[in-house]
C-alpha cells in the first residue's frame, strides 16, 4: 500500500529500536544499511569499529539509497525512511517522487522532547558497536532536528499508527443498496460501457459500482469512458468505486512526470482525454479516488474486489476478524505492484511480472470470501475461460478491447448472482451510409461528441466537446451540437435545445454592447430577463413526453421532469399532443433549492423559455411559446423591446438594463438583434459572486486564492468571519449529487 513514513531524529533517540518493535524492518531503508555495504571493517584509536567512507564512497552511498528508495515507491510498498532527516529538506525529494506515484506522506517526529543529555546517555550504549557515533555529533543533529521542526508540512503521527493507516476496514452493505455491480476491465470501451450504465439505470444510487480497475488504454475511446464516471462538473457519484489497476497506474506516472518513455496506449488514452477538453487535473481527480482494493460484506457473505487477484495463503495472513465480524486488511506489508499484478509463481513475481495461466486461479480460492478480479483470464497460448474461474473465484477480464466483451457481476441484495456481458458498439455506423446526413456530419466532426442516450434506444445527444469550450473551436456544426437529439435510425431531430450562444465579449460573440447595435442597426432589438437555474428540454420521442438535459437524461433530467409533472398535474398529456403536432421541443429554466446556483430565484419551479422547430436550423415559436405560458400557467420571460429599429439610442437602453439587472441582483439578460443573433449579457453581481464561488472551490481543493480580480471582495469578507466553517457547515445542503455549498444563502449571511 501507498505510504511513507518519515522518520526524524538524532542518534540515539530510539529510531532502530522503535522499528524493531512494531516489526517493520523489512519496510525500513536507511544510509547506514547502504554505508555498510560500501566499507571493509575498521576499527578506530579505542579498537572500537568503525567504517570509512575513503574514496567518494559516501556519494556512492548516496547515490544507491536514492535509488533504492526510488524503486520501493515506484513499487508501491509501504516505506520508513531510517535517517535523521533534521529538515524537510532532507527528504522532500522522496516526498514530492511519492505523491506523484500516488503515496501519502507522513512523519514520525522520534526525537520528540528529549535533551541532548538523554540522547547521549542512549547513544552511549552503543558504544562498541557501528551505529556508536561521538557525542559532539548527537548533539549537532539534534540541535538542526529541532531547528528543522518548522520546516515539516506533513501530518504527523507515531510509529504504532502505521499498521492501521494502512489497514482497510471491511464495509457492510447489506439493507444500504439493492445490488452489487463489479464491473471488468473496460480498457477504453465507451460503447460497452455506456450498454452497463444504460443496462443499470445511469449509476442507479440504489446500486454499488465496483470497477476492477484498467479503464483506460488499447481501446477506442478514452475520453468517452472519462464522461461516463465524471460528470461535467467533475463529479463522480457517491456509488461509484473505483480500483486502481496496473494501466490506470500508468496513467498515474504519465501524468505526474515519473516516467519518460514507453506505455504507448497510455500515451494515447492520455491524448484522447486532454483532446477532449479535459486536463490532467481531472486525471489526477479520478486517479485520487482510487483505491488498492475494496472489500465488503453483502448477503452475510464476505467480498474481495482485488485487480488481479490474491492467494488464499497472503490472504490469511493479512486478514483480522473484529468483534463486529467485519474483516479487517492489513495491507502494510502489500506492495501496491502485488495488488496491480497479482499474486503469481515466484520466479515471474522475480521478473515484476504476472502470471496468466488460468492454473493460478484455484490458488486464489479462499472458502470464506468471494474474489472478483480481473486483469488476467489465460495465457497467451489458452483461450479466455469462464468467468467463474474456481471456487470462490471470479474473473471479469474478457478482452473487449479485442473483440471481446465487457464482463459484469451482479450480486443482489439476497447474495443472487448474475452475470452480464457487454459489447463494444459504435452506434454512428447506422448514419454512416450518407455523408451528408446530420448524424454524420456530427460523427466526423472532431469537436462533436455523439453518445446514446440512456433509456432511449436508437436516439443520440450530439453535444460540443470540451476542448471546443475551452479552446474557442466553434464552427456551424460544433454551435449546433448544444442538446441536439438526433435518431440514428433516419437522422430525424426528436428534440433539441439552443444553438451555443456566448456572452458579450466572448468570442466568437460580439465584442462590445456597441457591435450588438452596429450589427443589428434599423432591425428590431430586445432582451429577455436570463434566470440562473439549469436547462431542461422537453419533446414528444416515440409516443413519450421526455425531460432532458444536454446529454441526455441525468439526475437533473429527472429532477426535472418530477417538477415539471408538478406543475401539470393531469395536463402531460395535453401538453405532449401540442408540443407534438408542432414539431416541436421547450426549453425550460430549472429552478430548484436542491441545485443553488449564483443567484437566489426562489422556490422550486420551472421556467418556460422558448419553444424551438425539431429541425436542424434553430428557428423559435414565439406564438407556441406564448400560448403555452397562458394555457398552462408557465412562467415565461417577458420579452422587452429596447429599439424597434436599432439606432445609437438603443446603446442607451441596453446600459440602463444593465443597471436594473446590477439593482435587481439578476444574473443577466439574453439580447436579439439583427434578425435573430442572440448574446448574453451578464451583470457585475453575478461575475462576483461567481468568482467567489470559485475561490471557494479553490481554498476546498487546498489551491492557492487569488489576492485579486472578481469576488476577492467577497472571499476577504467570507475568511473575516470568525465563523467561517460553521458558515459552510450551515450553508451545505444535500443537492441532487452530493452536498453542496447553497451560495446565494451564504453571500446574503456575509
Amino acid at each position: 500500500m501507498r505510504t511513507m513514513f518519515v522518520l526524524r531524529g538524532a542518534p540515539g533517540a530510539g529510531k532502530t529500536t522503535l522499528i524493531r518493535r512494531h516489526r517493520l524492518g523489512d519496510l525500513a531503508i536507511g544510509l547506514d544499511d547502504f554505508r555498510r555495504l560500501y566499507s571493509a571493517p575498521f576499527t578506530d584509536l579505542d579498537g572500537m569499529p568503525t567504517l570509512s567512507m575513503a574514496f567518494g564512497a559516501e556519494k556512492q552511498v548516496v547515490a544507491a539509497f536514492k535509488a533504492a528508495v526510488t524503486a520501493r515507491i515506484r513499487q508501491g510498498g509501504t516505506v520508513l525512511l531510517d535517517c535523521t532527516n533534521p529538515s524537510r529538506r532532507s527528504y522532500r525529494e522522496f516526498a514530492s517522487l511519492a505523491r506523484r506515484c500516488g503515496y501519502e506522506v507522513y512523519v514520525v517526529d522520534v526525537q520528540g522532547e528529549l535533551t541532548d543529555d538523554e540522547l547521549i546517555e542512549r547513544n552511549e550504549t552503543r558504544r562498541g558497536a557501528l551505529d556508536y557515533v561521538e557525542p559532539g555529533v548527537v548533539v549537532d543533529i539534534a540541535a538542526r532536528v529541532r531547528a528543522g521542526a518548522a520546516s515539516v508540512t506533513e501530518r504527523l503521527v507515531d510509529l504504532d499508527e502505521v499498521r492501521r493507516l494502512n489497514t482497510i476496514i471491511e464495509t457492510d452493505i447489506t439493507g444500504r443498496y439493492e445490488r452489487l455491480v463489479i464491473i471488468g476491465d473496460v480498457h477504453s470501451c465507451a460503447g460497452a460501457l455506456a450498454g452497463v450504465k444504460e443496462h443499470f439505470g445511469g449509476w442507479d444510487p440504489a446500486s454499488l459500482f465496483i470497477f476492477v480497475g484498467d479503464l483506460f488504454d488499447r481501446g477506442p475511446d478514452a475520453a468517452g469512458v472519462l464522461d461516463l464516471i465524471v460528470d461535467d462538473a467533475g463529479r463522480i457519484p457517491d456509488n461509484i468505486v473505483l480500483v486502481e489497476g496496473n494501466h490506470d497506474e500508468h496513467l498515474r506516472m504519465l501524468v505526474g512526470n515519473v516516467r519518460g518513455v514507453g506505455w504507448s496506449h497510455t500515451r494515447e488514452s492520455r491524448r484522447q482525454i486532454l483532446a477532449s477538453g479535459r486536463r490532467d487535473g481531472d486525471i489526477e481527480a479520478l486517479l485520487a479516488r482510487m483505491v488498492p482494493l475494496a472489500a465488503l460484506r453483502l448477503a452475510g457473505r464476505h467480498v474481495l474486489v482485488t485487480h488481479a487477484g490474491l492467494d488464499a495463503a497472503t490472504i490469511d495472513r493479512v486478514i483480522a476478524e473484529r468483534e463486529d465480524g467485519l474483516l479487517s486488511w492489513d495491507l502494510t506489508e502489500i506492495p501496491m505492484l502485488q495488488l496491480l499484478l497479482g499474486s503469481s509463481e515466484r520466479s515471474t513475481t522475480f521478473r515484476g511480472r504476472s502470471s496468466y495461466a488460468r492454473a493460478v486461479e484455484p490458488r486464489l480460492s479462499h472458502p470464506r470470501i468471494l474474489q472478483v478480479h480481473g486483469h488476467r483470464n489465460g495465457s497467451r497460448g489458452e483461450d479466455p475461460g469462464p468467468e467463474r474461474a474456481a471456487d470462490h473465484v471470479y474473473t471479469l477480464e474478457h478482452g473487449v478491447e479485442q473483440g471481446g466483451h465487457l464482463a459484469v457481476l451482479e450480486i443482489g441484495a439476497d447474495g443472487t448472482r448474475t452475470l452480464h456481458a457487454f459489447g463494444e458498439d459504435h452506434p454512428m455506423v447506422l448514419a454512416a451510409a450518407d455523408s451528408s446526413s446530420l448524424l454524420a456530419r456530427m460523427s466526423a466532426h472532431p469537436e462533436v461528441r455523439v453518445r446514446e442516450v440512456a433509456d432511449m434506444p436508437g436516439v443520440l445527444a450530439c453535444n460540443f466537446s470540451r476542448r471546443a469550450f475551452a479552446k474557442g473551436l466553434w464552427d456551424r456544426t460544433s454551435r449546433r451540437a448544444r442538446g441536439l437529439f438526433v435518431r440514428a435510425s433516419d437522422c430525424e431531430v426528436v428534440a433539441r435545445g439552443y444553438d451555443k450562444f456566448f456572452n458579450v465579449g466572448q468570442t466568437p460573440g460580439p465584442a462590445s454592447l456597441e457591435e450588438v447595435v452596429r450589427a443589428g442597426v434599423g432591425r428590431p432589438l430586445t432582451v429577455r430577463r436570463k434566470w440562473n437555474g439549469y436547462l431542461a428540454i422537453v419533446s414528444v420521442i416515440d409516443g413519450r413526453l421526455r425531460v432532458l438535459s444536454k446529454s441526455g437524461v441525468t439526475p437533473f433530467s429527472e429532477h426535472a421532469s418530477s417538477l415539471l409533472a408538478a406543475h401539470l398535474g393531469e395536463r402531460a398529456g395535453e401538453l405532449a399532443e401540442i408540443i407534438s403536432g408542432a414539431g416541436a421541443s421547450l426549453t425550460f429554466e430549472v429552478i430548484s433549492r436542491r441545485d443553488p446556483h449564483i443567484i437566489d430565484e426562489g422556490d422550486d419551479k420551472v421556467i418556460l423559455l422558448d419553444a424551438i422547430r425539431n429541425q436542424e436550423d434553430m428557428e423559435l415559436l414565439d406564438d407556441l411559446r406564448l400560448h403555452l405560458a397562458e394555457t398552462f400557467g408557465f412562467v415565461s420571460p417577458r420579452v422587452e423591446v429596447l429599439a424597434r429599429a436599432a439606432d445609437d439610442s438603443a446603446l442607451t437602453a441596453l446600459a440602463a438594463r444593465i443597471r436594473a439587472a446590477e439593482e435587481r441582483k439578476e444574473e443577466g439578460f439574453v439580447i436579439t438583434y439583427a434578425g435573430g443573433a442572440m448574446a448574453k449579457c451578464k451583470s457585475q453581481y453575478y461575475a462576483d459572486v461567481k468568482a467567489f464561488r470559485a475561490q471557494l472551490s479553490r481554498r476546498a481543493d487546498g489551491r492557492p486564492i487569488r489576492a485579486s480580480g472578481p469576488g476577492t471582495r467577497l472571499m476577504r469578507a467570507f475568511l473575516d468571519r470568525g465563523d467561517a466553517e460553521d458558515l459552510l457547515e450551515r450553508f451545505t445542503l444535500d443537492g441532487l449529487l452530493g452536498p453542496v455549498i447553497d451560495v446565494p444563502a451564504l453571500v446574503a449571511a456575509l
